[in-house]
């Protein structure tokens, strides 16, 4: 962890295995009902969507995205400048 950031010398005041706290972490969290449903992470491990498609990729939405892209307004720039501009979203 040093490598990315941390200082080395924090990690001797760690009184736990940090490797074995993240692995344990990360198996409980994999694990979830939530992680399994989450479609971002499926793509991101797997390199796609899976069986849970965004709202945006569902076949029973293509309609109604397309009759409304009129609608849609690009911003370049943070979040919560565009919140700004534009109201909530």
């Amino acid at each position: 962890m040093g490598k990315f950031g941390r200082d080395p010398q924090f990690l001797k005041e760690v009184k736990m295995p940090v490797s074995e706290f993240i692995f344990k972490k990360a198996a409980q969290h994999l694990s979830s009902t939530a992680c399994q449903q989450n479609f971002i992470l499926n793509f991101n491990l797997c390199g796609n969507f899976g069986s849970h498609l965004p709202d945006y990729v569902k076949p029973e939405n293509y309609d109604l995205i397309k009759n409304n892209l009129g609608a849609l307004k690009l911003f370049c720039g943070y979040a919560q400048d565009a919140g700004k501009v534009y109201g909530n979203f």
